[in-house]
């Protein structure tokens, strides 16, 4: 199976080099090899006390500035944008993009960041019910002109989303769990994930198995796996780093190009065929393009 990369930009590690936000991302741009085709935008108003960028206005900027490169979120909180709305926003972004919109969602976790902006924030049942009805009013909305769409949690009534997206944006739902992977085997056009290999092989199996269930080929949906990585010169930074990292679920890779490589090559083997990658520094950047990135695509 052929695999292909992506570069997670903002917010990014702290301290970045140099210190800006912008600055580090189109250098990080600048240093891309062939292997990577996207651009992604995390979806969080603050970091603590690190400056943070919106993700949808980060993402409409980079889309006009970078014409290369398909461009997704990863993942949206479904919660923070009203999906009509959203579906207006996605198809504006499509259109003026020329199609290379990548609708990243999920189902919301970040509480604390919930109550600081103002947001309820549901029980995990309610949230994957209302990331459920998000995505099919999404669909709705992008299809039928004038659109109707009544659930449990979000309506539309003759709503207009003109012009409406050609392509569709392809939906990548980022999921661990199993009352998501349901949702993923139902709605979504690609799966992204941060597990460990072994919790990913026994995921990525019920996934299949959902699809199976419901009469859909688990090949349609592209998967993709997020991780960050840092190639520094000191191996207790890396520790310290990658020790934190692993206290919320994220992979670091490293602290050297080979030792990413044997890394990802397990996840390529398995299925894996789009790697998003948040590099902590830009002397990062410029080694995985050089030994990961084609080593891994030409496997």
């Amino acid at each position: 199976m052929s695999v292909d990369f992506g570069l997670v930009l903002q917010p990014g590690w702290r301290p970045l080099e140099p210190p800006d936000i912008l600055t580090f991302n189109r250098r990080a741009i600048s240093l891309l090899s062939p292997e990577f085709t996207t651009l992604w935008t995390e979806d969080h108003f603050q970091k603590g006390a690190s400056p943070a960028l919106e993700a949808w206005t980060t993402l409409s900027f980079m889309a006009a500035e970078f014409p290369r490169y398909r461009l997704g979120n990863l993942v949206l909180s479904q919660s923070y944008r009203n999906p009509a709305m959203l579906a207006k926003m996605s198809a504006t972004l499509q259109y003026l993009s020329g199609g290379r919109l990548i609708l990243g969602i999920g189902a919301g976790w970040q509480d604390d960041e919930y109550r600081a902006y103002g947001y309820a924030f549901p029980s995990p049942g309610v949230r994957v019910a209302q990331l459920t009805e998000a995505i099919e009013l999404l669909r709705v909305m992008w299809t039928e002109s004038p659109a109707t769409y009544h659930g449990q949690h979000y309506q539309v009534e003759n709503a207009s989303c003109e012009p409406r997206p050609d392509p569709l944006p392809p939906i990548v739902v980022g999921a661990e769990g199993e009352k998501m992977l349901k949702v993923v085997a139902r709605l979504a056009d690609g799966w992204n994930t941060g597990l460990p290999l072994e919790a990913f092989q026994r995921r990525y199996a019920l996934l299949r198995q959902y699809c199976q269930e419901i009469g859909r080929d688990p090949h349609e949906i592209a998967v993709s796996l997020y991780a960050h990585a840092y190639f520094p010169g000191d191996a207790t930074d890396y520790a310290e780093r990658a020790e934190a990292l692993r206290a919320g679920g994220v992979h670091l890779l490293g602290p050297t190009p080979a030792a990413a490589l044997a890394t990802l090559q397990p996840y390529a083997a398995a299925g894996v065929s789009h790697f998003t990658i948040k590099p902590h520094t830009l002397a990062t950047v410029e080694r995985f393009c050089a030994e990961v990135a084609p080593a891994l695509a030409s496997a």
